[in-house]
């Protein structure tokens, strides 16, 4: 700050200076010339004003280019975080936006007030009047699963368990996702999800079919990556689990992160997701060399069996 304060000094003293030889030169000029010595004078009178020094020197130019440098590379990355944050932000209330309006437009378009009554559940349910048509196969399931939510989302590609597009939706999705801290661990991975879809703002969202309907079908469990393939890819950041009953979305997002768990024992409770993770935050793989995982049927995990 110092620096700056005499470079801004010696900025003012030249523009005076400057005015103080332009003045003694117009008032040359007005006489007519008369003073010849005075005249010739000017350019002498010029350089003791400005003191000899007429320009910053290199070594000024580079420590001002480094002082500038350095307060951009102190004030930026916070900036970038921010507007990091702002666009998370606007993508999260996004997609709250969009399965509230397109879920909410389900139920009100089939004049029903609970999940349970919607076509598409009830046909899942096994009541195939409400199908809309003959369902005699998988592929048939499929189409009006991909009919319905056509109708309520705007929806530019999507794909079902078993389906050719579905290992090729798969493919473009992040394999993994990041946890919090390094005692925790993300056990969700698009496979788990039987239906998948992309919309045209570029979300991808799944619905988790299977477990919805073991849970009776009360309500909807959605999961969606706001920027698809794009990072952080970690959980309330661009990976957001909301769950839709009654005209309410809420959201579930802290489902998707867990507590790294001790499986060194029987004792431990570990589900194979949570085993998997032990292994992998100790270094261990959970796998024998012939690929068999290395957990017996009782839930005892036998960390050495590589």
């Amino acid at each position: 700050m110092t620096r700056l304060r005499i470079y801004v000094k010696i900025i003012i003293q030249i523009i005076i200076k400057e005015q103080v030889y332009e003045v003694l030169k117009k008032f040359e000029s007005r006489r007519g010339g008369g003073s010849e010595l005075v005249f010739s004078l000017l350019p002498e009178l010029r350089a003791s004003l400005y003191g000899c020094r007429q320009a910053f020197t290199l070594a000024e130019t580079l420590v001002t280019i480094a002082i500038v440098g350095v307060v951009a590379a102190i004030s930026l990355p916070p900036l970038v975080s921010k507007h990091k944050d702002k666009v998370y932000e606007a993508q999260y209330k996004k997609s709250q936006s969009v399965l509230a309006q397109g879920f909410n437009l389900m139920m009100a378009k089939n004049e029903v007030t609970s999940v349970s009554d919607i076509p598409l559940i009830s046909c899942l349910s096994g009541n195939l009047a409400s199908c809309g048509g003959s369902v005699s196969s998988e592929a048939d399931l499929f189409n009006f699963v991909s009919s319905e939510f056509k109708k309520y989302f705007s929806i530019v590609d999507d794909a079902f368990l078993g389906d050719n597009n579905y290992n090729a939706m798969l493919s473009r999705l992040p394999q993994e996702y990041n946890a919090p801290s390094k005692t925790q661990y993300v056990s969700f991975s698009w496979d788990q999800i039987p239906y998948i879809f992309t919309t045209a703002d570029g979300m991808t969202f799944g619905w988790n079919v299977m477990s919805d309907m073991q849970n009776g079908a009360s309500a909807l469990s959605i999961v969606v990556d706001t920027n698809t393939a794009k990072t952080p890819n970690a959980p309330k950041q661009d990976l957001y689990k909301y769950m839709f009953a009654n005209g309410i979305l809420v959201d579930i997002s802290d489902e998707l992160i867990n507590e790294i768990k001790d499986c060194s024992t029987k004792e431990s409770g570990c589900t194979l997701n949570d085993f998997v993770a032990y292994m992998d935050s100790i270094g261990k793989s959970p796998y024998k060399a012939n690929g068999d995982p290395c957990y017996g049927a009782d839930g005892y995990y036998n960390l050495y069996c590589r």
